[in-house]
């Protein structure tokens, strides 16, 4: 016995098809190249789904008729009772679950595809044969809706080397985000944004359009401000616009990001005003669709004086203010450590890599050749590597290896010529070769089942795991 599956799919967001080899459904991601299988009692007829019915931002759904789902692994459940958030997690036992309400909604957490099951009924839950089965108390229509984990770009933004140009596209970053509540925090609500590649003017697809986040960001028009702040502006779906003083606008407040000392004073402001509101923003969320306890919320609640569940329904230019009033230093000793900082040399070729960083969200310093030290000699392990050493005047300037100032982040990765010693280096077509990777229309996985025994027939089901 053989068993073969290859993939072909155009589409850039998770599709549905009858299960080839079982009565069910199967999803497949062509982004992340995974996919993910229902089985069902009998064989369904799918129907287009509205994604609209979900109280959840998503790609695509899929709407059919049954009464029971086994999926052929053994994962959790989130169950929502009503679209206000999850009511209680169901994990694989042995004595089942069953409900004691209907249920609006299934969520599963884990799976590589974000998936949710609209059922609205009581229903049972077990394990079963290492499968999990959803059971219906009737045969219903349900719909299953979907979101990649990792959205390519939608498009591209086309920019000339004047720097309004960049802060325009800089300031549709924001048509990426999924959502403007605090949930946007999470990695799969915000989506990666457009990319930007340099050309005769200034050109943006119709589709690409900035969120009505009521945010301002106004920077001095010069590279290094601008790139300082991209991953800010993205986060906030702000505009970006030319100004004399770095600042942050509300339809009611202002807050300087001058701190003092020059461009230094802001690259630092900058990276504090950024982890200030990604940090409120995870502690409130726990107000909304996922009341997961987070540890630095018992923290940070004895330092402020504002009600969490009434600013979370707030706006996010409402929540800004009410974050931006809270000192900086109040919360600094309850901030996790921050996961990346990059190095990026501000000049016209590096605007390609802008939509790559925001997408990483990362702390971003702009190091001139002043503020980048020259490694005057090359470590040992590097001249001992080389074949023979070269002479100072015939040193490529992409070759010369430099010194970035020490982070307090987990990473640091360097964008621009020289070879960076102690942290990786990053270039836009080795981020273009990623994401064309894994935009991909054809998957790169081949499975094959083979069985030379008779007796090793029973273990063909094992092709259902994939």
């Amino acid at each position: 016995m053989s068993f073969e599956w290859d993939t072909e799919e155009p589409l850039g967001v998770p599709t549905f098809e009858s299960n080839p080899d079982a009565p069910g459904v199967r999803i497949w991601d062509p982004i992340d190249k995974g996919s993910f299988v229902f089985l069902t009692p009998s064989p369904v007829s799918l129907r287009p789904g509205e994604t609209e019915d979900f109280v959840v931002p998503l790609d695509s759904a899929v709407e059919f008729r049954t009464s029971e789902l086994e999926i052929p692994e053994r994962i959790d459940f989130n169950v929502w009772n009503s679209p206000e958030g999850v009511a209680e997690q169901v994990f694989p036992s042995g004595d089942g679950w069953q409900s004691s309400e209907p249920v609006e909604y299934l969520e599963l957490p884990s799976t590589a595809v974000k998936i949710y099951i609209r059922v609205g009924c009581d229903l049972t839950i077990r394990e079963r044969d290492g499968s999990m089965c959803v059971e219906l108390d009737a045969e219903r229509t349900i719909s299953i809706g979907c979101r990649s984990l990792n959205e390519s770009p939608a498009g591209t933004i086309t920019v000339t080397d004047d720097i309004e140009d960049v802060m325009r596209a800089v300031s549709l970053f924001g048509s990426a985000l999924k959502t403007l509540s605090p949930e946007r925090s999470f990695p799969s609500l915000r989506g990666h944004p457009p990319f930007i590649e340099r050309g005769e003017e200034f050109s943006v697809p119709s589709h690409i359009t900035r969120p009505d986040s009521e945010v301002r960001l106004v920077l001095p028009p010069e590279r290094r401000y601008v790139y300082a702040a991209t991953s800010l502006a993205h986060y906030l779906g702000a505009e970006v616009v030319p100004g004399d003083t770095p600042r942050l606008e509300t339809p009611v407040g202002e807050y300087s990001l001058a701190s003092g000392g020059g461009f230094d004073g802001f690259e630092a402001e900058v990276s504090r005003v950024f982890q200030h509101v990604f940090f409120f923003d995870c502690v409130i969320r726990e107000e909304g669709f996922y009341n997961v306890p987070v540890y630095e919320r018992q923290q940070v609640e004895p330092l402020v004086e504002f009600d969490f569940a009434d600013l979370y329904a707030k706006s996010l230019a409402e929540q800004l203010d009410a974050y931006l009033s809270v000192p900086f230093d109040a919360i600094e000793s309850v901030l996790p450590p921050w996961h990346l900082t990059m190095d990026i040399v501000p000049s016209a070729e590096n605007a390609d890599v802008l939509p790559f960083v925001a997408d990483e969200l990362p702390l971003i310093r702009c190091p001139t050749p002043t503020t980048a030290s020259r490694v005057e000699t090359q470590p040992t392990e590097i001249t001992d590597f080389c074949r023979s050493p070269r002479a100072e005047t015939s040193e490529p300037l992409e070759t010369r290896p430099v010194s970035p100032e020490p982070v307090e982040t987990i990473e640091h990765v360097w964008v621009g010529d020289g070879v960076p010693m102690g942290s990786n280096k990053a270039t836009v077509e080795s981020y273009r070769r990623r994401v064309d990777s894994e935009t991909s229309n054809c998957s790169t996985i081949h499975v094959q089942i083979v069985c030379n025994d008779p007796m090793m027939k029973a273990e063909g089901t094992v092709r259902e795991r994939y």
